[in-house]
């Protein structure tokens, strides 16, 4: 989670001493050049990227783009007392999308294709499995992802997926144990509600509910996986060096 404070200033992750003083143990740097060795050959190369997908997002995103507009209300200066405005256009951006994050995506769609051709009834499969839905759904499990929902057992413990549970002696609390978070199951996140999910890929509640919400957990686990892998590759580069 370190790689979530990397910027262009390189400022050190880790200190040796008091604050300002000392020689940092691991910079940006240090991380920047520990992502690129770690990715081998394309499996290794694909957890690299699902791990920076979420904690360094700016090595997977591409240049903004203008995607849309939405319509902003201004004030103008009253006239007699009374208040006038205007609409203004403003832009709605977004990053473009890398041939790194089309990996990523067209993997999903591959896997939410691959298991829907198995379990969802005809009529359902004629919808999902058409390249657009796909598509769509992918980028929604991205988007889970990359903005989950944070636990609100653990989140203010400062160390997610875990909680601070006292230690007794004689009824006094003489220390505190670490203990797994039960509500995420030591993830540190909680899914999107099923209502959500559904809005994102464009189908009614219902059929995402009875039908496609177990696929979606299914590729939001995979991606989990990939990111674990990806942390190990890290880390083992790291400690190379």
């Amino acid at each position: 989670k370190t790689m979530a404070r990397l910027s262009p200033r390189s400022l050190p992750l880790q200190v040796a001493g008091s604050r300002g003083t000392g020689q940092p143990e691991l910079t940006a740097i240090d991380i920047a050049n520990a992502l690129a060795v770690a990715g081998g050959d394309h499996r290794k190369a694909l957890a690299v990227d699902v791990l920076c997908l979420r904690w360094w997002p700016a090595r997977i995103e591409g240049p903004m783009r203008v995607v849309g507009h939405r319509e902003v209300k201004r004030p103008l200066p009253p006239v007699d007392g009374k208040p006038r405005f205007y609409i203004e256009r403003m832009p709605v951006e977004k990053p473009s999308e890398t041939e790194a994050f089309l990996g990523i995506a067209s993997l999903l769609a591959r896997a939410l294709s691959g298991r829907a051709r198995k379990v969802l009834a005809p009529k359902t499969l004629a919808k999902v499995g058409e390249p657009a839905f796909l598509q769509r759904w992918a980028r929604a499990v991205i988007d889970e992802y990359r903005n989950p929902h944070h636990c609100p057992v653990c989140r203010d413990f400062g160390r997610p997926g875990e909680v601070a549970k006292p230690v007794l002696q004689e009824g006094k609390v003489v220390g505190f144990e670490w203990h797994l978070c039960e509500d995420c199951e030591g993830t540190g996140v909680q899914p999107w509600g099923k209502h959500r999910r559904a809005k994102a890929v464009q189908i009614r509640e219902a059929t995402f509910r009875d039908e496609l919400n177990p696929l979606h957990e299914g590729a939001l686990a995979l991606l989990r996986e990939l990111e674990h892998r990806g942390a190990r590759m890290v880390n083992a580069k790291l400690r190379d060096d």
